[in-house]
């Protein structure tokens, strides 16, 4: 059979050459997008974003919360969930989730923060944070293996489609996702062209279950909405002030982050369980509910 008489043959015998072809294109483009990249990791203003995340497993589509983030350097971020009520605060002294609507905070000080990994960023995985933005920023920095896929919009915005390396998808399945167990085969990035920041990342993999169990593949799309740079922000703005009837929980020192997260989220649920039921008994009684 030759290609003649079979086209998908010859168009599939093209497809590397097309496609080296194209990822050549933006060989001398590259050199000036790692310099934007670098000098952008390193100018410590604060960045601001509002990420929206789809993700695409077993045939279905689910879109979580948008989350508004603020960041600074390896050590300082805020990320406010509005629709809950829910904020998240992290500086070099701590670390607070407050439920607002709840008026509870979990707060990891001391010796409990320290523990809850070896670098600033890891801190900030392990209250929740996945993947955090100043880690994409300094790996997009350093990682010598990117090329430029295409050009395409994000948010309005022209950027730049980087790929990664297939060489290099295991540790960028560690940068994105942290330990958990996933095999990625393909991670894109959507850098401005301008500014050098972050709009749009998507990756595809498998997840693999404990014991054996069948695995999933997924695709994971995150919109950063909005995102720019050189904020003002109040100087405690990522040192949450907590209202003064607010009930604070303590994370344990040594304590598993699964562990305190559920025991929080169980706290919030019976808090607001316990003001509904309050807020009935006050209206059977003709009562007007606390403000």
């Amino acid at each position: 059979m030759t290609a003649r008489r079979c086209p998908a043959l010859a168009a599939a015998a093209l497809l590397p050459i097309l496609a080296s072809h194209v990822l050549a294109a933006y060989e001398n483009v590259l050199p000036g997008v790692r310099d934007g990249l670098k000098a952008f990791a390193a100018d410590g203003k604060v960045r601001h974003c509002v990420i929206r995340v789809k993700v695409e497993a077993q045939g279905q589509t689910r879109e979580q919360p948008d989350q508004e983030i603020w960041y600074q350097g390896d050590d300082r971020l805020r990320a406010d969930l509005s629709t809950q009520n829910f904020v998240l605060a992290v500086s070099p002294e701590g670390g607070t989730l407050f439920s607002a609507q709840a008026g509870l905070a979990l707060v990891a000080r001391g010796e409990a923060f320290e523990k809850l990994g070896e670098s600033a960023p890891d801190r900030q995985r392990n209250l929740g944070v996945n993947p955090p933005l100043c880690v994409l920023d300094r790996a997009l920095a350093e990682e010598a293996t990117l090329s430029i896929e295409r050009e395409s919009a994000f948010d309005g915005r022209d950027c730049w489609v980087m790929t990664v390396a297939p060489e290099r998808l295991e540790a960028w399945s560690k940068i994105i996702l942290g330990e958990q167990p996933v095999t990625l085969s393909a991670v894109h990035i959507g850098v401005d062209k301008q500014d050098f920041l972050v709009r749009g990342l998507d990756f595809t993999g498998t997840q693999f279950a404990p014991n054996g169990g069948p695995t999933t593949d997924f695709k994971v799309t995150l919109a950063y909405l909005g995102a720019e740079n050189g904020v003002e922000v109040p100087e405690s703005f990522f040192a949450l002030e907590l209202p003064e009837d607010a009930e604070v929980m303590e994370w344990r020192a040594g304590a598993k982050t699964e562990e305190m997260l559920v025991e929080f989220v169980q706290a919030v649920v019976r808090r607001l369980e316990e003001q509904g039921k309050a807020q009935i008994d006050d209206e059977a009684a003709g009562q007007e509910p606390p403000r």
